[in-house]
């Protein structure tokens, strides 16, 4: 499909401490893949990047092909 520039939508600083970067980006991505399902999540998103993930990222989470692969930290 291509490759997007996420810098301006994950908005991720990794935090000084490295071991703690890695938990605190899964959490990031985790809560932006749940976000994808609503409207103003969607349409936060520059153009080209809400369509390959209404036609390719929102249909793998309805039919359940994306999965977290661990529970989620608090």
């Amino acid at each position: 499909m291509g490759e997007f520039d996420v810098t301006g939508v994950f908005k991720f600083t990794p935090s000084e401490a490295p071991q703690n970067a890695e938990p605190a980006f899964q959490n990031l991505v985790q809560e932006w893949l749940e976000n994808l399902g609503t409207e103003a999540g969607i349409r936060a998103l520059p153009d080209d990047l809400r369509r390959a993930a209404q036609l390719y990222i929102l249909p793998a989470i309805a039919h359940g092909t994306i999965r977290v692969g661990h529970a989620r930290t608090a």
